[in-house]
């Protein structure tokens, strides 16, 4: 935990010296509903290689009834404001990679997935805090298994609490 502290304290000291902005976050959900619940928590960090253009890495933990998965996601990202300050659209391109395990069927799959995140906005919250969400995903999974691979429009939504220093 220690390493893990002076390694973000050392991100922070590199971005200030040079300008850039980063930022903490992440986002968490809890759903139970009849025979079926779900637990996933997704912390991120973010990085501005240029006023407007990010980089960014989430962890995904996702439990379920027999679902387990772990997942790595990149996400390049364009910052263009709607509203000066406040709103800014914000769509991305996220590269993910899940290893999920099937409790009930003792198999673990490994999938590579390619999303594209056209809803996606952020509202400023003030001082370094704010809040985005996703509400429109096209995204193409289990790159790796061809026999499942699928295409998907997403219209569900995620938000996102986020702190920037």
């Amino acid at each position: 935990m220690k390493r893990f502290c002076m390694v973000i304290l050392a991100l922070a000291l590199a971005s200030s010296a040079f300008g850039q902005k980063m930022w903490v976050g992440g986002s968490f959900s809890l759903n139970a509903g009849t025979g079926s619940s779900n637990l996933s928590i997704v912390p991120e960090f973010g990085y501005f290689v240029a006023d407007d253009i990010s980089v960014e890495g989430t962890l995904n933990f996702n439990f379920g009834n027999n679902l387990s998965r772990y997942g790595l996601n990149a996400v390049g990202r364009y910052w263009l404001p709607i509203v000066d300050g406040v709103l800014t659209y914000t769509p991305g391109l996220q590269l993910g990679f899940d290893l999920r395990h099937y409790s009930n069927l003792d198999t673990t799959n490994f999938d590579f997935d390619v999303a594209l995140q056209l809803g996606s906005v952020s509202y400023a919250l003030g001082r370094g805090w704010s809040l985005g969400a996703n509400f429109c995903t096209l995204s193409f999974a289990d790159l790796f298994d061809t026999s499942v691979t699928s295409f998907s429009l997403s219209t569900s939504t995620t938000f996102v609490v986020r702190y920037e220093f």
